[in-house]
């Protein structure tokens, strides 16, 4: 080690290079002074107090010597030519302000807000002055609230709980750099056994790992079993001292997890959700609220989800009836609707969409045609083809539709669809000419619908045309009229089985594509 300079009295250079012994010993920035070698010739009380380190320790040695690491933001380690004493010392180039994670061997990972300068501090040659703020807690949080709000953003657009829960650990792991993150639920087979249900990162910790919400056995008490039972938070800074993590201190010291965090989510079941760090004394309680913050965020999108389930439900008489109401005034398609809500739903599975989205998506295609109340029963029992002025009317039957079904508050999709089931991906659909990604997917998934039970039964103006014609007609039209993932979807319907109520089905070769499937269809005479 190369032997620093003499120092008479304690943070005598600082004092030169800042002008002031008062802030020196006052201020709360960490304050260091390096010579034209790199070598620490003086430090401040606050520096000593952060490193945990004495003035002997820091004077004389480099920031190398010292065991620091700095690293970027995004966790990638910084170059010992790219530090900010370097920079100033070597080029002249004063930072100001760069934020950097500071780490020194046995101690926390801290954010620090550091500037560099040249100073003049007499006989020195180009000393450099290091001050840096502990921005430790503000970065965390603003990591917290980034992931929060794109986890608000992402709910708001998941088809399913399952996505939300998923997405959560996805983007604390990518955007908060948590190693691991997980989502436990109590497993509804065995008993205080708390299974993983989501998971991200250093997911092969878990694997084998068995936890409990029980106080029975040890692996009921650690952080995650304490969460479930007293739904309450629970924290450890430090993995190592933690008695009652014996059974997976190992572990975690092979995963480099060294602290950590549970939160009971309020949910049915009750879950928890997990959070491992890197370094020890992470879960300060800015990090900890801005985590549970995030846990309720899913709590309430399950909560709504449940919520609209139970307004569906009790409007579940209310559309059957609009539905008999329309099939008495048009007995030519006497089950229509019904019909299409079946394959509406079946569509919709295929397709992988949330449960209550598909529920919602078959009794909106039960509705559908409500509208249809307003057009007189000669026209819609008319044998032959209509007048310009007939085929008209029958057009208002999407914008009748909606205003009966909203005025009724009933949730989306079910007002949306009846208005928009006629319009077509190429915008020569109807009332509005809607194209695209303008015409929201239940609609989409009951056009097609709409269109293969139309197909195969007869009207009063022709005899049924049967389900391979109805097939070859969204096929031909996938992708142009019709949407390309829902017309597949449909396909993959009949070919694995679906049949309408009351009709056997045949075997029929629909082309898809360049490839040919062989799909049960049904056989309308």
């Amino acid at each position: 080690m190369k032997e620093g300079p003499r120092i008479e009295h304690p943070h005598s250079l600082l004092n030169v290079a800042t002008g002031s012994s008062t802030f020196v010993e006052g201020t709360d920035l960490g304050l260091l002074l390096l010579d034209a070698n790199g070598l620490i010739i003086d430090v401040n009380p606050t520096a000593m107090a952060q490193a945990s380190l004495s003035r002997e320790e820091f004077l004389g040695r480099t920031m190398t010597e010292l065991g620091l690491m700095l690293i970027h933001l995004e966790g990638s380690p910084f170059r010992t030519e790219d530090l900010p004493s370097i920079h100033a010392m070597r080029d002249g180039v004063n930072l100001n302000h760069g934020i950097f994670g500071s780490e020194l061997p046995g101690r926390a990972l801290r954010w620090i807000d550091v500037s560099s300068r040249l100073v003049n501090v007499g006989a020195e040659q180009r000393t450099v002055l290091v001050t840096w703020n502990d921005v430790t807690d503000e970065v965390a949080r603003g990591q917290i609230l980034e992931v929060g709000s794109r986890v608000i953003s992402f709910a708001r657009t998941a088809d399913t709980i399952e996505q939300t829960l998923q997405g959560l650990c996805d983007l604390l792991v990518e955007k908060a750099t948590f190693p691991l993150v997980w989502i436990g639920v109590l497993d509804e087979h065995e008993a205080g056994r708390v299974a993983i249900e989501h998971a991200a990162g250093r997911t092969d910790y878990s694997y084998g790992g068995i936890v409990s919400s029980s106080d029975d056995h040890a692996i009921g008490r650690g952080p995650t079993g304490r969460a479930l039972r007293t739904m309450e938070t629970q924290i450890i800074n430090d993995l190592s001292l933690d008695e009652n993590f014996t059974p997976w201190r190992e572990r975690a010291r092979e995963f480099n997890l060294w602290s950590m965090t549970s939160i009971p989510l309020l949910t049915t079941p009750a879950r928890v959700l997990t959070v491992y760090a890197e370094h020890t004394e992470v879960f300060e309680p800015r990090v900890v609220d801005g985590l549970v913050e995030m846990g309720q965020i899913v709590v309430n999108d399950l909560s709504l989800r449940e919520s609209l389930r139970q307004t569906v439900s009790a409007f579940e008489g209310t559309l059957a009836a609009l539905t008999q109401i329309t099939d008495v005034r048009d007995p030519y398609t006497q089950g229509h609707q019904s019909r299409v809500g079946t394959l509406a739903g079946e569509i919709a599975l295929c397709l992988g969409l949330d449960p209550e989205l598909i529920r919602l998506i078959r009794l909106a295609g039960g509705v559908h045609d409500v509208g249809k109340i307003s057009v007189p029963a000669e026209i819609l029992n008319k044998p032959g083809r209509l007048t310009t002025i007939e085929y008209e009317m029958v057009q208002t039957h999407p914008q009748v539709g909606w205003n009966i079904l909203s005025k009724a508050s009933l949730p989306w999709p079910i007002p949306e669809v009846a208005l928009a089931h006629h319009e077509r991906l190429d915008g020569s659909g109807y009332p509005f000419g809607l194209s695209g990604d303008a015409i929201i997917l239940p609609a989409r998934i009951v056009a097609v619908a709409d269109v293969m039970e139309a197909m195969g039964n007869r009207r009063p103006y022709r005899p049924a045309l049967g389900i391979d014609d109805a097939l070859a007609e969204i096929v031909a039209g996938r992708g142009t009229r019709y949407d390309a993932s829902v017309v597949d979807a449909c396909v993959a319907a009949f070919e694995e089985g679906f049949q309408f109520l009351g009709e056997e089905p045949l075997q029929s070769t629909v082309r898809l594509g360049s490839r040919a499937l062989e799909v049960s269809t049904v056989s309308h005479g």
